[in-house]
């Protein structure tokens, strides 16, 4: 009878890694995507996306050291022989849509595709705010957008309607962002009573015309002229910016006569009086030229005055063509 001699070498047991590999390459893909999508959507590749990168790569190291027969037979196997060139294929069309991207963000090439053109400017719109950057005697403009934390959707997208304002008047219009909640003193010296309102405003000036600043050296904006827009629209927001624009005391004169009432002329002087707030008064040259009436031609108090001629049946008498050249010699302003 012979004798077994026991086996002194245990059994060994393959133990389970505490991560495992596949969740470490899941991670990994994970923090790529992160990467991709901060540097695709943000000005700068801040910590979040550098945060992003580095967990991709230390993942990947990772997954290498506790699974290198995966990575022995990625690098040897028919994997690289037959996926190598799909890999390198789609690594070429990623970093070109990634270079068309940082381009075109570069450029500030936009397209709206929107039906109404939302979001871009009319051409009526882009002429108005062309002329008032132009124009040096108007003061630069603020937007004060109201958008609280749930309207961040609404905000990025009004962002690009704002930025076109920004561009078409050269930068005398500039826009800024509050919540009506954390800032409830700010809403309520400009009329705000909800998040998604927008107000228009301009610089308080001294009598030097100067911007008013106060004792923490930032400008001070006017709150009583200001303008409440109830939303992003683009003609309402238009219409704000230029009534702002040419705030003051504004005087149009209607010269009556035969036959001159038409529905242009109504629609205008609607226009003026309830948009703009000018002053508009239907009056003959006549009246205009008596010193001792309510309204004279060239006063030096009102910041601008328009005569209207809307037609009439008659010609003018020689009285009214003299008053008229010495109102146009003076310096005045004439809309036939």
């Amino acid at each position: 009878m012979t004798e077994q001699t026991p086996n002194p070498t245990p059994e060994t047991v393959d133990q389970e890694p505490f991560i495992p590999p596949g969740l470490l390459l899941i991670l990994a893909g994970a923090g790529v995507l992160v990467a991709v999508l901060v540097f695709l959507t943000q000005n700068t590749f801040g910590v979040v996306g550098i945060g992003a990168l580095a967990l991709a790569v230390v993942c990947l190291v990772l997954w290498g050291l506790m699974a290198p027969d995966q990575l022995r037979s990625l690098l040897t196997g028919r994997t690289l022989r037959y996926g190598g060139l799909s890999v390198i294929v789609t690594i070429i069309v990623i970093a070109a849509m990634v270079a068309i991207f940082t381009f075109v963000r570069g450029q500030g090439i936009r397209v709206d595709l929107t039906q109404r053109s939302t979001f871009s400017l009319t051409a009526e719109s882009e002429a108005a705010i062309s002329g008032i950057g132009a124009d040096p005697t108007i003061p630069p403009i603020r937007i004060l957008a109201f958008y609280g934390s749930a309207q961040a959707g609404r905000r990025d997208q009004d962002t690009v309607l704002f930025d076109s304002y920004v561009r078409a008047s050269g930068g005398k219009i500039s826009y800024e962002f509050y919540d009506a909640d954390r800032v409830p003193t700010l809403a309520q010296q400009y009329g705000v009573t909800r998040n998604g309102q927008i107000v228009v405003t301009t610089p308080q000036l001294d009598e030097n015309g100067q911007p008013v600043v106060n004792e923490q050296g930032a400008i001070v904006y006017d709150t009583e002229n200001a303008e409440l827009v109830s939303a992003a629209d683009q003609g309402l927001l238009t219409n704000a910016i230029l009534k702002v624009a040419a705030s003051g005391n504004f005087r149009a004169f209607f010269i009556t006569g035969e036959n001159t009432q038409s529905s242009q002329m109504v629609t205008l002087t609607r226009a003026l009086t309830t948009q703009y707030d000018w002053t508009v008064r239907e009056i003959s040259l006549v009246q205009l030229s008596n010193p001792q009436g309510e309204f004279r031609l060239n006063d030096p108090n009102v910041d601008g005055e328009v005569i209207v001629l809307p037609g009439g049946s008659r010609p003018l008498s020689d009285q009214e063509l003299q008053i008229l050249t010495n109102y146009l010699d003076a310096g005045g302003a004439l809309v036939i």
